[in-house]
C-alpha cells in the first residue's frame, strides 16, 4: 500500500493528505479516516466534512486557526488558508498559544465550528458571530457597559450562571442587604427579584435580566453558542400586566421587525420596549415598532407584552444578522419632541407613514411602558378613537399635515423648570413645527436650530390638555381653538374626561344609541375636565359638547 503524508506544524497541526487506500491517523485528539467524518474525543460524531484522500493539500476543515501572527480573527496570516473564514467554511480552532479574538468591528459568519482552544473564542462588544451549522466549545462574549446604571441584558450563549463568581468577575454592584446587581423580572407582580449573595440564577436562552455594575466595563458571558435549527423558544406569561422580559440569545444581531411581524403571541401590539440609560432620572424605556429598523445587539434585553392568550415566542435562527448596531435608522419622516429638566431628559415621537391612520395602528403606534411608573415623561394621545392611552410613539398619515394637531401630555413635578425642543427628520420643505401652550396662549416654533420653549411649573403635570404640536407652512399665533382637537373619552364606567377646551364655560349632553338623553351638565373648563357619569349600561353613546367656540359631537364606548 502506497501512502504519502504531508504534515505541517505551525503552532497547530493542519492535515494534508493523499492516499490510494483507506487510512486512519490520530493527531492531537482528532481521528481522521479517509471517507469518514473526523471525530474528536470529547465531541463524538462531530461532522466537519469528510477527509477525501484525493484532495491533496486541502485541509479537511476548510480553515484552521494557527494564531501564527496575533490573536486577531480577521488577520489572514492567522489561518491555514491565508485568509479569514467565510460563511461556507468549516472551522477548527485547536489549543494554541494565541487564542482567537473577534474584534469590536468584525462580523463573522461560518458554517460549522469546533473550538478545542482551552481559552475558548472571545468576541468583543460590537463584534458578532453567526454559525450556520453546528458548534462546539466555549465562547466568551464581552458586552461593554458605558455607565453604572441598570441595563437590560441577556446571555448570548448557553450555560451561564449568575452567582458569586460572576458577581466578582464582572464587578457587579451590591445593593441593600444581600441584593446583587442581577435581577429577573416577575410578570405577575411587575417587580424585580434580585440575585442574593451566595445565591444562583441559571440563565435561560431568550430570557432577559437587569444588570448593574459597580464600575462600568465589560460583562463577560462564557458558554456554548445556541445553534438549534428550530431557534430559541420562550413561553410568554399572561399574568399581571403581561410584560415579559426577553433577550437576544445569539452572538449576532437580531432584527426586531422580523419577529414583531410574525410572532402571534405579541401581535396585539407588535412593539418592543428597550431601556435607554441616558433618559429620565436614571434611564427610561423607549418603544420600537415594526418599521423602526431596530436591531438587537448581542446580550441586549427588551420587553414585550403578551397577548391575553399568551403563546410561545420564537427567536428564529434565520433572523440573525451580521450587521445592525443598537439602532439602524431608516429614512423616516418624524418629529422627536424632547423635554428636559437640567440634565434629565425624555422624548416622544410623532412619525408620518403611508400605512398609518389617525387611530391606533398595530406595530406603528407604541404606548409608554406600563410595567413601571415614570416621574418625568412626555407623550401624545391618538387623534382618533382616543381612549386616554399614553403613546411614546404615534404614527400619523403622511399627508395633510396642517390638519393634524397632536395633543401632548407631560409628567413632571411642581416647581420644575422644563424645556421643550424638537428634532425633525424628512419633513416636507417649508413645513414648520410649533408647540402651543394653551395656558399661556403662545405658539413657539421648535424646528429651527437652538429654538426652545421653557416654563416653570406652578403645579404638577400628569395629563394632556395644555400642550399641542402643530405642523404648518405659515406662522401661528393664538388662533381660536379647533374643536376637532378636543379629546373626549371614558376613563372608566363612572368618569367622562374632556381635554383640550380653552378656559371658559361649556356644557355636555350624553345620548344613548336610540337618542335618549342620559346626562346634561354645565361646567367651567380648565383644560382637563372630569365629569361623573350616572350608572349606565355598556354600549355606544354620543357626546354633544357645546363651548364658546361652537359644538362638537363625538362617539364613545362604555365598557
Amino acid at each position: 500500500m502506497k501512502k504519502q503524508l504531508l504534515l505541517t506544524f505551525l503552532a497547530v497541526l493542519t492535515l494534508y493528505v493523499t492516499a490510494t487506500a483507506q487510512t486512519t491517523i490520530t493527531i492531537d485528539e482528532w481521528t481522521f479516516t479517509d471517507g469518514v467524518a473526523p471525530q474528536i474525543s470529547d465531541v463524538q460524531g462531530k461532522t466537519m466534512g469528510n477527509w477525501d484522500p484525493s484532495l491533496a493539500g486541502t485541509s479537511v476543515f476548510g480553515n484552521v486557526w494557527t494564531g501564527a501572527t496575533s490573536v486577531d480573527w480577521a488577520t489572514g496570516s492567522n489561518w491555514s488558508t491565508g485568509a479569514a473564514p467565510t460563511a461556507d467554511d468549516n472551522v477548527l480552532i485547536p489549543d494554541v498559544t494565541n487564542a482567537p479574538v473577534i474584534g469590536s468591528s468584525t462580523n463573522v459568519s461560518v458554517n460549522d465550528i469546533v473550538i478545542d482552544e482551552s481559552d475558548g473564542l472571545t468576541i468583543n462588544s460590537g463584534g458578532s458571530l453567526i454559525v450556520n451549522g453546528t458548534a462546539s466549545g466555549n465562547v466568551t462574549y464581552n458586552r461593554t457597559l458605558g455607565t453604572t446604571n441598570w441595563y437590560l441584558m441577556s446571555s448570548p450563549v448557553a450555560g451561564v450562571t449568575f452567582d458569586n463568581a460572576f458577581v466578582t468577575a464582572n464587578t457587579i454592584a451590591s445593593g441593600t442587604g444581600n441584593n446583587r446587581g442581577v435581577a429577573t423580572y416577575n410578570t405577575t407582580t411587575d417587580k424585580w427579584t434580585y440575585l442574593q449573595f451566595g445565591g444562583t440564577i441559571n440563565s435561560t436562552a431568550g430570557v432577559g435580566y437587569s444588570v448593574k455594575q459597580e464600575t462600568a466595563g465589560n460583562v463577560a458571558f462564557t458558554g456554548t453558542i445556541n445553534t438549534s435549527d428550530t431557534g430559541v423558544d420562550v413561553v410568554l406569561e399572561t399574568t399581571g400586566n403581561r410584560f415579559n422580559l426577553l433577550g437576544n440569545p445569539y452572538t449576532s444581531h437580531v432584527n426586531s421587525a422580523t419577529f414583531l411581524a410574525s410572532e402571534s403571541a405579541i401581535s396585539d401590539t407588535q412593539t418592543i420596549w428597550v431601556w435607554n440609560q441616558g433618559l429620565g432620572v436614571a434611564g427610561s424605556y423607549e418603544v420600537q415598532g415594526t418599521d423602526d429598523g431596530f436591531y438587537l445587539v448581542p446580550a441586549q434585553g427588551f420587553f414585550v407584552k403578551a397577548n391575553a392568550s399568551g403563546g410561545t415566542f420564537n427567536f428564529a435562527e434565520s433572523n440573525q444578522s451580521s450587521t445592525g448596531g443598537t439602532f439602524q435608522k431608516l429614512n423616516t419622516t418624524q418629529i422627536k419632541l424632547w423635554i428636559s429638566e437640567g440634565d434629565v431628559k425624555n422624548y416622544c415621537r410623532i412619525k408620518y407613514s403611508d400605512n398609518a391612520t389617525q387611530g391606533f395602528d398595530v406595530g406603528l403606534d407604541g404606548e409608554m411602558f406600563g410595567g413601571s411608573e415614570s416621574s418625568f415623561a412626555v407623550y401624545s394621545h391618538l387623534l382618533a378613537d382616543n381612549e386616554g392611552k399614553k403613546y411614546q410613539l404615534q404614527a400619523l398619515p403622511n399627508s395633510e399635515y396642517e390638519k393634524m394637531v397632536v395633543p401632548v401630555g407631560v409628567i413632571a413635578s411642581a416647581g420644575k423648570q422644563i424645556t421643550f425642543s424638537a428634532e425633525t427628520m424628512n419633513l416636507p420643505a417649508g413645513l414648520k413645527v410649533f408647540l402651543e401652550d394653551r395656558e399661556t396662549n403662545t405658539f413657539t416654533r421648535l424646528d429651527e436650530a437652538n429654538t426652545e420653549y421653557t416654563i416653570t411649573l406652578d403645579k404638577a403635570l400628569h395629563d394632556i390638555g395644555r400642550f399641542y404640536v402643530h405642523t404648518s407652512a405659515s406662522a401661528l399665533s393664538t388662533p381660536e381653538v379647533n374643536l376637532q382637537n378636543v379629546s373626549i373619552y371614558a376613563t372608566n364606567s363612572n368618569n367622562l374626561r374632556i381635554v383640550g377646551i380653552a378656559q371658559g364655560n361649556a356644557s355636555v349632553k350624553l345620548y344613548n344609541i336610540v337618542g335618549k338623553e342620559v346626562l346634561s351638565h354645565n361646567f367651567t373648563s380648565n383644560g382637563v375636565s372630569d365629569l361623573t357619569l350616572p350608572k349606565l349600561t355598556r354600549g355606544i353613546y354620543i357626546v354633544q359638547l357645546t363651548t364658546e367656540e361652537g359644538k362638537l359631537n363625538k362617539k364613545i364606548i362604555l365598557e
